[in-house]
């Protein structure tokens, strides 16, 4: 922080706060407003969510008595960035001590909250952590940090030009944010416009002469059909198609079906015998394939045996739709163009091979719609996890069919438009780079005394540090239990190599009374695991208290006490957000995914940060277990290491990770 102007000084947070806050907790009867760290917006850095609760239901954690203007830090998972700084309405509130409570002393309180939102903060907490799977810093570590310190005077002028700064930034940035809303919904509608023949309406008209009859195509389309039946000994009677319920099309055009244009065919099952083998291909499966794209960076392998590769095998056109998927994602489908010559393809993935007469690209247009308008959604079947397309239900749905000629228009104006839309996509997510980055380019500014004029007349930082100092020797009792000390003397908190590993054995549940967790000292280790082994035995309870009770009685609790409930309660936030419990609809709680591989790949990369600091460098199987635990599984099998190993795969493409030697990454961001 050299280069400071001569009026400014350099302190720790601790040393221009109050050293403790008091903690009284409710009292009374009746209800007190409670902030924990789930009340607080971790993006806004403001508190959202507080919470009106009996005083008979108070949380072990609710100990805090609050003010206004107080700066909230949560200590767990610094990386988040949960600040908020406490406004008039909430002053007498009670929050969490999972906070660190900064209490301006004779700063400008806003000047504290801003420096705990800007990146020299929170990457310094965020190598300070200490625990893998529940990180955390402590109050000194806290208070330990230096941020510079300008004038009073100043510092209520380099706020009041933060605060208009980051307005008219909030506001263009807010704008921006509703361009990929826009560009989806008009993804959609041009999506549309090509199966209704609203994109060729005028190429139509001026068509003269041309044959752009549907039909006559459709039956040269049923004759080459009939040919290649009669050589396997006769053509299936298809019963005929009810358009009465379908959208009217052009004139020209015709409703077939699916299997009418095109052979359909479900994927080669994956077993253990085909693990190893003499004929070992590469095989893509429903993580390889996204929406109009095929991801490739984590291809498996296993073994067909010369008959089978030839009926699995893949050929530039080929389309390829997710079988099995999450209902709003069943149906996704893509194009194989050939990248990854000699590939086939797994029961997870349905393929659709165009006739002589159909254009892959085109079909490609209608599945795409079909995926966004909810129609491959509308004939799934449903299970708890998983929705199945169904080769068979996919080869008879509808199918709407223009000649080629006009097939090769709508793909041509279908992609101009929609590689526009990219464009403007890929435009709106640099501006949206940019404004993330400029609070922080605008914060680092104010932090280094260039964002507004210093005044020669105002009081210098030196003297009020000097005042500050003065009155806290003058008045010994408020530094009883202090986390602060002068700069010069203050004790370097230890270096994570020195700090005690914490303990990664998973609990033994259900638990000897005598070796139960205190329920103040349940954490996230302990707990989660205690929720998933129960939902494992009992897949939907009548109600939250239940649940509770089961989890309870794992942990060698006799009865659900309220500190034990609280606590809990907690924990059981924690499992609906990882998904280990899920709501229906009347709320009651049911079981959610029952393998990893049942999770999405952005949920598993979205669990990195809560796992692994900013910088660390650990084995992949080391990061792999800690994920497995995230989410509260205990046994790392062959699919939870497949999608674990595709996560990390695609969290080093994506700039999170970076391989760091063999077998090891290191986390970027």
């Amino acid at each position: 922080m050299s280069g400071l102007p001569s009026s400014w000084v350099i302190a720790t947070l601790g040393e221009i706060t109050q050293h403790r806050v008091a903690q009284p907790g409710p009292k009374g009867d009746g209800t007190f407003t409670y902030v924990d760290i789930s009340s607080i917006d971790n993006q806004k850095k403001e508190i959202i969510d507080p919470k009106i609760l009996p005083v008979s239901e108070a949380p072990s954690r609710a100990k805090q008595g609050i003010l206004e203007d107080d700066v909230l830090v949560s200590m767990t998972r610094p990386n988040l960035n949960a600040v908020a700084r406490v406004p008039k309405e909430l002053s007498g509130a009670i929050a969490s001590t999972g906070f660190h409570v900064l209490r301006a002393v004779e700063v400008e309180p806003k000047w504290i909250s801003l420096r705990v939102r800007s990146k020299e903060f929170v990457s310094e907490m965020s190598d300070l952590v200490q625990g893998a799977l529940y990180p955390a810093v402590r109050p000194f570590d806290i208070q330990s940090h230096n941020l510079p310190i300008p004038p009073i005077l100043e510092q209520r002028r380099i706020v009041a030009k933060i605060e208009s700064l980051m307005a008219r930034s909030r506001k263009a940035g807010e704008a921006l944010s509703q361009i990929p809303g826009f560009l989806e919904l008009y993804r959609q509608s041009v999506l549309s416009a090509a199966l209704r023949g609203d994109l060729t309406k005028q190429w139509r008209s001026q068509q003269h002469g041309e044959d752009l009859n549907a039909r006559n195509q459709l039956r040269s389309i049923q004759q080459d059909r009939q040919k290649r039946w009669h050589r396997r000994g006769g053509l299936p009677v298809l019963p005929s198609l009810d358009s009465s319920n379908l959208t009217s099309l052009p004139e020209d055009w015709v409703w077939s079906r699916v299997e009418e244009v095109g052979e359909v065919r479900l994927g080669r099952q994956r077993a253990p015998q085909h693990h190893q083998g003499p004929n070992m291909r590469s095989y893509l499966r429903v993580q390889n394939v996204f929406e109009d794209r095929l991801d490739l960076s984590d291809v498996m392998t296993m073994n067909f045996d010369p008959e089978e590769a030839i009926t699995f095998n893949l050929v530039p056109g080929d389309l390829l739709l997710n079988e099995g998927q999450s209902l709003e994602l069943v149906g996704r489908p893509a194009m194989y163009r050939g990248e990854l010559p000699g590939v086939c393809f797994t029961n997870t993935l349905i393929r659709f091979r165009a006739y002589q007469g159909v254009l892959p690209e085109y079909a490609l247009l209608v599945f795409r719609t079909y995926l966004r308008t909810g129609r491959f959604q509308e004939i799934a079947s449903w299970s708890t996890n998983i929705a199945h397309l169904g080769a068979d239900r996919f080869a008879k749905m509808e199918f709407p069919l223009p000649a080629l000629a006009e097939q090769v228009e709508i793909v041509r104006k279908a992609k101009s438009l929609l590689e526009a839309a990219d464009r403007i996509g890929a435009f709106s997510a640099e501006g949206m780079k940019a404004f993330i980055t400029l609070d922080q380019a605008i914060l680092g500014k104010a932090f280094c005394g260039e964002l507004v004029a210093q005044d020669p007349n105002d009081e210098p930082a030196e003297i009020l540090l000097a005042r500050i100092r003065a009155e806290r020797e003058a008045n010994p009792a408020s530094t009883r239990r202090s986390h602060g000390v002068p700069i010069a003397t203050r004790p370097q908190p230890p270096s994570r190599a020195a700090r005690p590993a914490t303990a990664k054995e998973p609990p033994l549940v259900p638990r000897a009374a005598a070796n139960r967790p205190k329920a103040d000292g349940l954490d996230a280790d302990t707990g989660l695991p205690a929720f998933r082994q129960a939902l494992t035995a009992q897949a939907r309870w009548n109600s939250d208290d239940d649940l509770l009770r089961a989890v309870a009685q794992r942990l060698g609790y006799e009865r659900l006490g309220s500190s034990v409930k609280e606590a809990l309660r907690g924990h059981l936030r924690a499992a609906l957000l990882r998904r280990i419990v899920e709501r229906q609809e009347d709320g009651t709680p049911v079981v959610g995914p029952r393998t990893l591989d049942a999770y999405t790949r952005d949920e598993l990369i979205d669990a990195i940060p809560s796992v692994m600091r900013k910088g660390q460098a650990i084995d992949r199987d080391e990061l792999m277990r800690a994920i497995l635990h995230h989410f509260a599984f205990q046994r790392l099998t062959d699919p939870a290491h497949d999608a674990l190993k595709s996560a990390l795969n695609s969290a080093i493409r994506r700039g999170v990770l970076e391989a760091s030697g063999p077998g090891r990454v290191r986390r970027l961001v």
